[in-house]
């Protein structure tokens, strides 16, 4: 529901800003160059994230955050995380190829010893 507000809000040319500590927020976020800019505030320390920090802090872009949580888990949505891997090894998975019909990754390149998922 939020991220529909947000689009629908840019689109009148409206910037958004979102107060919240959960991570799914960050994928609705922009560049804080875009105009108009959707930013994430967190509420207990009033820290503003933009897509430049999402890719800093976490190594994913924000419109990969969804694909990173799944793997690196996320305990407020239930998501356990994928054995051995991490939010630093799910960061360096290609995210972009995960897709709703067939999850197609390879786990931090070749020769890391741990396969591909298929």
């Amino acid at each position: 529901m939020i991220g529909s507000l947000c689009k629908w809000a840019q689109e009148m040319g409206h910037s958004v800003s979102i107060v919240s500590a959960d991570k799914d927020i960050l994928q609705c976020v922009t560049s804080k160059d875009a105009d108009p800019v959707v930013c994430r505030i967190t509420p207990d320390k009033g820290e503003v994230h933009f897509a430049e920090q999402v890719k800093e802090a976490l190594g994913v872009p924000p419109e990969q955050i969804a694909n990173w949580l799944a793997l690196c888990g996320d305990s407020s949505d239930g998501y356990k995380p994928y054995p051995k891997l991490g939010p630093t090894g799910a960061a360096a998975c290609d995210l972009t190829a995960i897709t709703s019909r067939r999850m197609r990754l390879t786990l931090g390149g070749p020769g890391n010893g741990m396969g591909a998922l298929t």
